[in-house]
């Protein structure tokens, strides 16, 4: 009897064991879907939002842009001019190549209208107008477009005209036009006018109005479209800046390179099926969660980091000995692939600048603003720039502490009722036998 309730104990005792280590286990990570294939010589999709880079295929080789150079032509109109503006016409549009309105010298436009017509019908007057009446000359003009796309950071960029047609020294790579995709995106003008598949504008020769249309095949046909721009020359091939959005995620996308139109429309629109499919945006760190800087022996910059989460929990207790503790002041979302765990070797962070930066995988998901906990003296400034990871969640170890403690009152349950129905056995075999005391 005896050696029958050890071996029954052990059995609970292994099981509930087995229990635990399984909880307590990190889940697998589910599987990123493969992206679909495209036929060209670059592409890439970014979240909008972020501009992290979500795929990418020869995404920073140097090509041919095309009529995708508009997109800085543009977002300078957009910019520095007011949409009742005037634009005239110079003598250098006319009899510009490839697609335009044929303009003639002199023709006065307003902005808003020439914006539409760069951007809608694609077409290289407007933007040799555009060029001379912002900077002078289209020479001027461009070197105004190449200091732009030096402070956004574009490395693979250079800019010879505003239109796009082939020219020595004139290109760009995938990545920098989504980078200055997203930028342009964030002008209002800008945005109203790559959403739009047609428009009526002035007409003033005629004194009258004259409607213009995209050939933009995906802003036309893909749900949720947003812009941008397409292109093509005998040196570029076929190009598309394309854009979506479904609920909170706006994703850009670029394809250079194609062998059609037709093409290039559909592989956008397989590559944004993917994104949004295969993406979805996750809240990282909450408003009010507390970081935990510890003091550790030998540490480069004298601290690591200890754990963010509710006030007074994580890996050090907030307040004690040797710890520097602050408080999230706003959540921060990420798009990261959808139903993946986020497991404690993917997010990282760094206390910097009265900042927290988080990273996932090592690359950057933002900051959020820091201050103080409990109305402390220490300000996030002076916290030399530590960083750590990984990104622990205080109530993550509590929930784990109830799990287990849950885990062993059932088995101490058990156990309790199994030796309890062990010794009425006892009693009632000793007194069947006759040795035992009779009732």
């Amino acid at each position: 009897m005896t050696r029958r309730w050890f071996r029954g104990a052990a059995r609970i005792v292994g099981f509930l064991v087995a229990v635990f280590l399984a909880a307590a286990a990190p889940a697998p990570a589910a599987a990123l879907e493969d992206p679909p294939a495209v036929d060209a010589r670059a592409a890439v999709l970014i979240d909008a939002a972020s501009g992290r880079v979500l795929h990418a295929y020869n995404a920073d080789a140097r090509m041919p842009m095309a009529s995708t150079t508009k997109i800085m032509t543009g977002w300078l109109l957009a910019e520095r001019a007011a949409p009742d503006d005037i634009i005239w016409v110079p003598f250098e549009a006319r009899g510009i190549q490839g697609s335009k309105l044929y303009l003639e010298p002199g023709e006065r436009y307003s902005a808003r209208d020439m914006l539409l017509a760069l951007m809608i019908e694609s077409a290289n007057d407007a933007a040799v107008a555009i060029a001379v009446n912002l900077a002078g000359s289209v020479e001027d003009f461009a070197d105004l477009m190449n200091r732009r796309a030096a402070e956004l950071g574009l490395k693979n960029t250079r800019f010879a005209n505003p239109h796009g047609l082939d020219a020595e020294g004139h290109y760009s790579s995938a990545r920098d036009l989504a980078l200055l995709a997203r930028a342009a995106m964030t002008h209002p003008a800008f945005r109203e006018a790559v959403s739009l598949t047609e428009a009526v504008i002035a007409h003033p020769i005629k004194g009258s109005t004259r409607e213009i249309h995209s050939h933009n095949r995906f802003l036309v046909s893909y749900p949720g479209a947003t812009g941008v721009k397409t292109g093509f020359t005998n040196g570029a091939g076929f190009s598309l800046v394309g854009s979506a959005r479904r609920g909170e995620v706006e994703l850009i996308g670029v394809i250079l390179g194609g062998s059609s139109d037709v093409r290039v429309a559909q592989k956008m629109a397989e590559l944004m099926d993917w994104g949004f499919s295969s993406f979805a945006p996750r809240q990282v760190v909450a408003q009010g969660e507390t970081v935990v800087m510890a003091a550790a022996e030998g540490a480069e910059g004298g601290a690591r980091p200890a754990g963010t989460g509710d006030a007074g929990a994580g890996g050090a207790q907030a307040g004690s000995a040797g710890t520097t503790t602050w408080v999230t002041q706003e959540p921060l979302m990420a798009l990261l692939p959808a139903g993946e765990p986020l497991s404690e070797d993917q997010l990282t962070w760094r206390v910097e600048g009265g900042r927290l930066h988080v990273f996932y995988r090592g690359e950057s998901l933002g900051s959020v603003a820091l201050a103080p906990a409990g109305g402390g003296n220490q300000a996030a400034e002076d916290d030399g720039g530590h960083s750590g990871g990984p990104l622990e969640r205080a109530g993550a170890g509590d929930a784990r502490f109830v799990g287990a403690a849950a885990a062993a009152l059932l088995g101490l349950t058990v156990l309790s009722r199994r030796r309890r129905a062990a010794r009425r056995h006892y009693s009632w075999q000793a007194r069947r036998d006759g040795w035992g005391p009779r009732p």
